[in-house]
């Protein structure tokens, strides 16, 4: 199934090449076209809902209070179907300029072709083989601007899916007549709770973890800054990403210990930093041998775990905090502390408000 897809894909590109910059801006003024006209396919819908509303609150209505509902579908319907026309005309004409163009090419490149070189071929199967590959492209064209952007224009004007009230409220401004239904993320309760059993970690209390991936966004870098202000108290970070070297560098400036960066369990060959600290850490959680104990707690450590451990991580520390920038999406990882029963330390904004509540 994955090859067709890529076939097709590879067969529009190629289509798209073939086609002149003059009849580029025809195909994108199409795909406008289509989108305003996706939009307004959907707005019957939800004029009659607001009808239906009206009715309901008003026990009654009259001829005269439903004759603007009326005219305004009446007028949007008529609206589409004017456009549709319109992108159809753009698609047509496209193609017909298109293939005359191709045409044109083909047989130019036939004409100054040496004849000796084309009597070699046989006449008939060239001739074939050309018009086929021009009508191939036109039927190419034709398919993806008649019948399957104008399917998929509508349906993307149709509905918005916002995972939180930030969500909803800027898809509202941006598109006010796209039905948007608000559906926030959810966490496994039976894998993240505070009755998984926590591992013994030798760093000292308070603990304070973070789980992200470590990219600039995401601001780990403050958090480490901010644990290395207390007097006590120790940092585990759950993740890594292209920041892992800088961040570890300032953790081990910051908060006194050696590079930290292992996987756990059974992954491959136990990636273990080479802090004696960390050593000793992972080759106990592997199973390797007893941990030593002849050396001082840690006050800073960066795992890279599988997402199903996190639970165990997440109830051996007491606080998590991830203070990323207001422009993260949603933050799922606040969900699945909040399940852990951690208090949070996050950043001050409506999102991070709607999702932790008073918990942070």
């Amino acid at each position: 199934m994955n090859k067709e897809i890529e076939e097709i894909v590879r067969g529009f590109k190629r289509s798209i090449n073939l086609v002149e910059k003059p009849e580029r801006r025809m195909l994108v003024l199409a795909s406008v076209i289509m989108f305003i006209t996706g939009v307004l396919t959907n707005l019957p819908a939800i004029i009659l809902g607001k009808l239906v509303d009206t009715m309901v609150a008003e026990g009654s209505i009259g001829f005269s209070s439903i004759f603007p509902f009326i005219l305004l579908i009446s007028s949007i319907i008529l609206i589409r179907e004017f456009l549709t026309v319109i992108r159809k005309y753009l698609v047509e004409n496209t193609a017909t300029q298109t293939e005359k163009k191709q045409t044109l090419n083909a047989v130019e490149k036939l004409l100054r072709t040496d004849i000796e070189n084309i009597n070699k071929q046989q006449i008939g199967s060239l001739h074939g083989r050309i018009f086929r590959s021009i009508e191939g492209l036109i039927r190419m064209l034709k398919l993806t601007f008649l019948d399957f952007f104008p399917i998929f224009f509508s349906a993307l004007a149709a509905i918005f899916i916002a995972f939180s009230q930030k969500g909803y409220d800027w898809a509202k401004k941006v598109n006010p007549f796209v039905k948007i239904v608000k559906i926030p993320h959810g966490v496994d309760l039976k894998k993240f709770s505070p009755d998984i059993k926590a591992l013994d970690l030798d760093l000292e209390r308070p603990r304070f973890v973070t789980a992200a991936n470590l990219v600039s966004y995401k601001r780990v870098e403050e958090t480490v800054k901010a644990v290395a202000k207390l007097k006590k108290g120790s940092l585990l970070i759950l993740g890594d990403g292209p920041l892992e070297k800088e961040i570890d560098e300032l953790g081990n400036q910051l908060l006194n210990n050696s590079s930290s960066r292992a996987k756990r369990g059974d992954l491959i060959d136990n990636e273990i930093a080479t802090s004696p600290a960390c050593i000793s850490y992972a080759e106990s959680i592997a199973g390797r041998r007893t941990p030593r104990n002849d050396y001082k707690q840690n006050r800073y450590l960066r795992l890279k775990v599988p997402h199903g451990e996190m639970p165990e991580y997440l109830n051996s520390c007491d606080v998590f905090t991830l203070v990323s920038e207001e422009s993260e999406a949603f933050g799922l990882v606040y969900l699945e502390a909040l399940a852990c029963n951690l208090p949070i330390v996050a950043t001050d904004d409506s999102l991070r408000r709607e999702l932790i509540g008073d918990h942070a």
